[in-house]
């Protein structure tokens, strides 16, 4: 099966998760990585961990890395010291956090918690350290951080030795947040859309210091989040899971898309390949807006909508389509992303 004809099958998949489902898989999974059905359900979704990647790779060029470790999560467990010193010490952070935390509030309770789905958005998933709750305030979510490079440092510390460093000081306020561009704001966010929370408690413990912080959801962010991410799960991830679309070809990005070299660009509104209305791309279609045109004059489907393609602009270099991309004598040309 080819990608056109694979790539129609998933735009036909519905995937539908009831709300006693969903409750169901989070108060079974509470164990996270020591249950097996934590992993299991992780299988083929779109995890908060993985969100900023998924929502930074190029959707005509997804990381093939990215889609299998979404695909086959189990078989991308790792083990280091960073992750130890994380599960080792997380519990004893949680501890710290809520000692800190309780005596503002009312009835004041830290709970466990699994894996969560949303049913409007049941391929996205996340299995926040906790869940916070009391009776003045209500529920929050809790993502919780002990790094392990910066076990013994304060933040102060941290900040001046590491510019990468995901806790940022506000020049107008002089307090500590969470960088906004960084992976692990993302996945609060997705945290807080899963579970469908407005309020998140961000805790980063080193044996030197202790930041608690409350981020608000971001639905905007959200939206953006799960638009990007639905766009890969159907063109990505859902064909790897049915067709092994990746596992299939060597090692290369097969969804790149680049302008076409020529007269034939793609950048043009109307195009002289549509004088007869003739049907294009894989949606089977009649030229509309921008489209681009695959290199390979042998192709069989010539030219494709931006649209379909998940493209706004025209990337640069030659372009294959994703079929024409696992023909040999395009193997070698297609093997590294275009130059930015």
């Amino acid at each position: 099966m080819n990608y056109s004809e694979l790539l129609k099958k998933c735009q036909k998949i519905e995937l539908i998760v009831s709300e006693e489902q969903a409750k169901a898989v989070e108060s079974a999974t509470r164990e996270q990585s020591n249950s097996k059905l934590w992993h299991r359900f992780r299988t083929g979704r779109i995890t908060a961990s993985k969100m900023k990647n998924v929502c930074n790779t190029d959707p005509t060029f997804p990381s093939q890395s990215l889609i299998k470790s979404i695909c086959y999560p189990e078989s991308y467990k790792f083990k280091s010291a960073a992750t130890q010193w994380g599960c080792q010490h997380e519990k004893y952070a949680r501890e710290i956090f809520f000692e800190k935390v309780k005596t503002a509030h009312e009835n004041a309770k830290l709970e466990e918690s699994g894996f969560f789905i949303n049913p409007v958005v049941p391929f996205i998933g996340a299995s926040p350290d906790g869940i916070f709750s009391c009776d003045c305030c209500g529920q929050a979510t809790v993502e919780i951080k002990c790094p392990f490079c910066k076990r013994e440092s304060t933040f102060d510390v941290a900040m001046s030795t590491d510019k990468k460093f995901y806790l940022q000081e506000e020049t107008d306020k002089g307090q500590l947040t969470l960088d906004k561009n960084h992976s692990y704001y993302y996945q609060v966010q997705t945290q807080l859309g899963v579970t469908k929370l407005d309020l998140a408690y961000f805790v980063v413990w080193t044996e030197k210091d202790l930041h608690i912080e409350q981020i608000t959801f971001d639905s905007e962010m959200w939206n953006e989040m799960c638009a990007k991410s639905k766009h890969i799960f159907v063109t990505a991830i859902l064909p790897e899971l049915i067709g092994k679309f990746y596992s299939r070809l060597p090692n290369t990005n097969i969804l790149s898309a680049s302008a076409c070299n020529s007269s034939r660009s793609g950048e043009s509104e109307t195009s002289s390949c549509n004088t007869n209305e003739e049907l294009w791309c894989f949606c089977n279609q009649v030229e509309s807006g921008r489209m681009i045109c695959c290199d390979n004059d042998k192709c069989k489907l010539k030219w494709f909508h931006y649209l379909c393609l998940g493209i706004s602009c025209a990337p640069r270099g030659k372009w294959y389509c994703p079929d024409c991309r696992k023909l040999s004598q395009f193997q070698s040309k297609c093997g590294k992303k275009p130059a930015k």
